[in-house]
C-alpha cells in the first residue's frame, strides 16, 4: 500500500537558533512519504540562507520567500495553497516532533477514517530541555467546546485535505491556528 503524502507547512521568522533542530526533527520521521515547506516570512537574520541550503540538500523540502513580513497565517496559507499533500500538518520553526510523529498518527487516521486530528506535547526551553510539562488535550472535542479554550497544539494538528479540501489560516496576527480548528470542526467532522 503506497502511504500517503504528508504535507507539513513550517513559518519561519527570525528563526535562525531554531530552525536546524525544528527540520531534523522532520528529516529523522520513520515515516518518509512527505514534503516540507519552509516560508520565510521577512526575516532579517540569516533564515533564507539556511532555509535554501536545506532545500538544496533534500528535494522533499519546497521553499517560499517571502519579500516582507505578512504575518503567521499569511505564510501558512501561502504553503497550502501549494501543497500536494493528503494530509496538512503543521511544525513551527521552533518546535520538535518525536520521530514517530507521523507514522502514528497517519496510521491512526487511516485506520479510524479521521480527517481531523491532534494529540498531547510537551514544552520545553529555548535550548530544547524539556519543562516536565505535558499539555494534555481532550481525546475528543467539538466545536462548542473548542469555542470555550484552544486545547489543540498546532504541532500535533493534522487535517485531511482530500476528504475536507485545503482550509485556510484567517489572516489574523494571533491565535490564527484556532481559527482555523473552529473552521474545520465547522464542517461537522
Amino acid at each position: 500500500m503506497n502511504e500517503a503524502l504528508v504535507s507539513i507547512i513550517m513559518p519561519v521568522y527570525n528563526s535562525e537558533k531554531y530552525l536546524e533542530t525544528a527540520v531534523n526533527s522532520v528529516l529523522e520521521q520513520t515515516y518518509t512519504n512527505w514534503e516540507l515547506w519552509l516560508i520565510d516570512d521577512g526575516s532579517s537574520d540569516n533564515s533564507k540562507a539556511l532555509i535554501s541550503q536545506f532545500s538544496e540538500k533534500d528535494n522533499r523540502i519546497n521553499k517560499i520567500l517571502l519579500i516582507e513580513n505578512q504575518g503567521t497565517a499569511a505564510a501558512r496559507n501561502a504553503a497550502i495553497t501549494l501543497a500536494q499533500g493528503r494530509y496538512i500538518a503543521f511544525l513551527d520553526a521552533d518546535d520538535v516532533w518525536l520521530k514517530e510523529k507521523l507514522s502514528v498518527q497517519v496510521k491512526f487516521m487511516e485506520e479510524n477514517n479521521f480527517v481531523f486530528t491532534h494529540s498531547w506535547y510537551e514544552t520545553m526551553d529555548a535550548n530544547g530541555k524539556t519543562l516536565n510539562n505535558i499539555i494534555k488535550a481532550p481525546d475528543k472535542i467539538n466545536y462548542k467546546q473548542l469555542l470555550k479554550n484552544n486545547t489543540i497544539g498546532c504541532l500535533t494538528a493534522m487535517y485531511n485535505a482530500e476528504k475536507i479540501g485545503k482550509l485556510f489560516m484567517p489572516n489574523i496576527r494571533k491565535r490564527q491556528d484556532y481559527g482555523l480548528w473552529l473552521a474545520i470542526l465547522r464542517t461537522g467532522v
